[in-house]
Order: C-alpha cells, then structure tokens, then sequence
C-alpha cells in the first residue's frame, strides 16, 4: 500500500468541542466521541441561529441538521456550541501536523481529511496496520476522534477512509468527490474499491453504475422513479 488518508467524522463539531479546556489530570481525547454526552452546533444571527452539525447520540434523540437553535434547546441534555471558523483552521492545521508527523508528503483533499504518501515508510513502521494506529493515536491527542486507513491509490484510501456508509451509491460519490473522473471511477470498481456504496454488491455492479452517472434521466426511468418514490 503506497498511500493513507485520515478523516475526521463531524468535524465543525469536532473543531469546536477539541478547543475546550481540559483538566489538568485529563489524558487528551475526542470530546465528540464521547457517547453519554450531547451535542448541538449552531451557526448564524439570532433569532435564526440553526443546527449545522450534532453529535451521534443528539440524532438519536431526534435533533436535525436545519433546526432552530430555540427548538434544539427543548431537548434534556443537550450541549449548545457555536461554529467556530477560526477553530476549524486550527483543527485542520493540526491534521497537517498529524500527517506530516508521517510523511513530508501529504494532500489536502478537503477541510476534514488529508492524503499521505508513505511509500518507502516500511524501515519505520512494522506494519500498515501500525501506520493506521499511529494517525488514529496521533489524531487522538489532539482532541480529534479520527478514521484512518491504507490503500494502494489516493481515492481509495480517502473512500476507504470515510467509510463507504457514508455514500448512498456510485452516483452520490461522483456528485459529492467531484474530483474524480470517469477513468478514476472505473478503476475504482474494476479492483473492488466501491463494492459497499449503497446497493452495489459486486465489481459488476459498480461498474454498471459508473457508466450510468452523469447521465441524463429520460422520461421513461422519471416516472418509473415518481412511481417508486410514491
């Protein structure tokens, strides 16, 4: 494996919570990975601030991204935090850190994750799987519950990374990393790489729908999804 990429899940919430002071005693963590607590970020002038990001355990209980900060407040429990720009460019910083902590080559593919080169890293690490720790450790102790992992190319390790739960399909991936071209997206499914987005199962799959995206819905296939959705 020639690459790896660190993504952080939340992060906007993420950014924020890191921020806040920590007791002395207190060996660094994620604050957002913590599953008794939740948390409500909001952004915008009063009186229409709104939910922009929430944690895992304040969906649960029914908090959504657009909601009005008055309603978020109903909920028992919640944790109110205000986006924070300036802390986003800090935790990001500290994500470059973190990957050239590994390698002096690294890829800023978007605010909450980074690609590295680690080719040639064998002499140091005694495993891929050690990489892997290492970033997530790393991430860690920075305040940042972070995914990591290993692929042979950028934008599978990157996929691999986000975990493939977070596309709906071929088509949503293409429309959400624009970044990648029709070859790319070939390739991708011609070695496996997409075999977990949404409803694909196999190679053969994947590569049906790589040839469909982008392509314009006539109005057969219109009404056949109206009646579906109906």
């Amino acid at each position: 494996m020639a690459f790896a990429s660190i993504y952080v899940p939340n992060f906007i919430l993420q950014a924020v919570l890191r921020a806040e002071p920590e007791p002395a005693e207190k060996k660094p963590h994620a604050k957002a990975d913590q599953p008794g607590r939740m948390f409500a970020l909001i952004e915008g002038e009063p009186p229409l601030c709104k939910v922009v990001a929430m944690s895992e355990r304040a969906a649960r209980a029914g908090i959504e991204l657009g909601m009005a900060k008055a309603n978020a407040e109903q909920f028992a429990g919640v944790e109110i935090r205000e986006r924070s720009r300036a802390q986003e460019k800090s935790a990001h910083a500290a994500l470059l850190d973190i990957g050239w902590s590994i390698s002096p080559r690294i890829e800023e593919t978007a605010q909450d994750a980074i690609a590295i080169d680690v080719a040639g890293l064998g002499h140091l690490f005694s495993s891929e799987e050690e990489i892997g720790a290492q970033l997530v450790e790393r991430a860690r102790q920075c305040g940042l519950a972070a995914n990591a992992a290993l692929a042979a190319n950028v934008e599978t390790a990157l996929i691999a990374a986000r975990g493939a739960g977070e596309f709906a399909g071929v088509d949503d991936l293409a429309r959400r990393v624009p970044d990648l071209n029709r070859k790319e997206l070939v390739a991708l499914a011609q070695i496996g790489a997409l075999n977990a987005l949404g409803e694909v199962k196999h190679r053969r799959d994947a590569l049906w729908q790589v040839e469909w995206v982008g392509r314009p819905v006539g109005p057969l296939l219109r009404g056949a999804e109206a009646e579906s959705a109906g």
